[in-house]
């Protein structure tokens, strides 16, 4: 009796194993933690009784959704989430450790990265490490005794065995860092060659991004790039870019979304998207675009199947002009979308959260839900059923797509 009852939660357990190991798209709809199993084309309510029943601050909605090692890593209510998707249960990671207090707007958890088999990411202003295997947690780094807006550890980036992030000083600084694992040591990374001088809100160092063995980011105004096997740092002559800024919001002109993928830079300048060479050192302006409003810059690249893919606003509520750019052909084109709803209310109508997986683009359009299929080249909506259909506070709008590929190991399943 009870091993024909084991056999039976076996399989049940092996049903449910099997759907969620399909390929799935994480989101937040309505308030609520959402899957879209991109097979059934069926979505589900993720729940628990672990999820914090109160919170205080502007950061107490469902966010940083992170896809790593077979589970989904998340923050609700204030609290460090984890979703095993093999077992469809959720729970909340226990975290000793952290500071008690903390001072400034940037407390809340926030920055997750998952690599080297442990969980980074920065909470009440200290960063921190958790590994999954032991369960336990530890301070990398406390929060910098600065003041000024950037006054906050941020931009994680895991590159050669070590964790790079930037400490901020002052307002108008930020130190390159680099953290040793093996050592448990973190220590100033010595950027020179940066611009002594610049004005505007973004002077900042930010835009950390890894590729072909180098760290490139935006420091004092000016793209950099700090070679790991060297450890010498220089700044990365951009040639091409306009010398006026195109599109009526200004605060997008400064250097910004970079994108290393095909052994190419991609990133923004004076509201231009620009490919860096590291082969041959070079930079050329792809193209730009004539607009306006509140939206009016090019955003969200995302690089597959080839192409790059981005956002090129039309007005203050769409972005529908879906453009990406062929490095075969340097040519750059519109995408036709199709199936997105003919209206839209709230501040949220323009095409935003590019993800790809599985063959696919994801995004939300007018609010919606959208997939353009790479090889067929066409879009549809896709539907979510089943969130609440009701929702109070800022973040009621859908967001927060993760793509997770899926998994086909159910073998530990079958022992009973």
């Amino acid at each position: 009796m009870k091993r024909a009852f084991a056999w039976t939660l076996s399989f049940l357990t092996l049903l449910h194993a099997s759907a969620s190991q399909h390929p799935q798209l994480y989101l937040v709809q309505m308030g609520q933690l959402m899957s879209y199993d991109t097979v059934l084309e069926t979505a589900s309510n993720i729940t628990s009784e672990d999820f914090p029943t109160s919170c205080s601050g502007d950061h107490c909605y469902t966010r940083d959704l992170l896809v790593a090692d077979g589970k989904l890593y998340f923050v609700s209510m204030g609290a460090l989430m984890v979703y095993d998707t093999f077992s469809g249960k959720a729970n909340r990671v226990s975290i000793c450790g952290a500071p008690s207090l903390c001072d400034g707007s940037h407390c809340y958890t926030r920055n997750l990265l998952f690599a080297d088999g442990k969980l980074y990411f920065v909470e009440m202003g200290a960063l921190m490490v958790y590994d999954p295997s032991s369960q336990k947690s530890s301070v990398i780094a406390y929060a910098p005794s600065c003041s000024g807006d950037y006054c906050y550890i941020r931009d994680l980036v895991f590159a050669g065995g070590k964790l790079y992030f930037v400490q901020a000083e002052n307002v108008n600084d930020g130190a390159l860092m680099a953290y040793d694992p093996s050592t448990t040591i973190s220590s100033r990374v010595n950027v020179y060659g940066s611009p002594s001088s610049c004005s505007g809100d973004y002077c900042y160092t930010h835009d950390l991004v890894w590729g072909g063995e180098k760290l490139y980011f935006v420091d004092m105004g000016a793209l950099m790039l700090y070679d790991l096997s060297s450890g010498n740092s220089s700044r990365v002559i951009v040639s091409g870019a306009p010398s006026i800024c195109h599109g009526t919001d200004e605060s997008q002109c400064y250097t910004r979304d970079l994108v290393y993928a095909d052994a190419k830079l991609f990133f923004v300048e004076m509201g231009a998207l620009m490919v860096y060479d590291s082969s041959s050192e070079s930079s050329t302006m792809t193209g730009y675009s004539y607009c306006s409003g509140d939206y009016c810059y090019i955003h969200d690249l995302v690089f597959t199947g080839g192409k790059l893919f981005f956002l090129q606003a039309e007005n203050i509520k769409d972005s529908a002009l879906m453009s990406l750019w062929d490095p075969s052909t340097t040519m750059w084109s519109g995408v036709s979308i199709y199936g997105s709803p003919s209206s839209c209310s709230g501040d949220h109508c323009y095409t935003c959260d590019l993800v790809s997986g599985g063959g696919k683009l994801y995004f939300i359009d007018m609010g919606a839900v959208m997939v353009y299929d790479l090889s067929s080249g066409e879009s549809s909506r896709v539907t979510i059923s089943g969130a609440p259909s009701s929702c109070s506070g800022d973040y009621c709008f859908t967001h927060s797509l993760e793509f997770y590929e899926g998994g086909s190991d159910l073998r530990r399943l079958l022992i009973v």
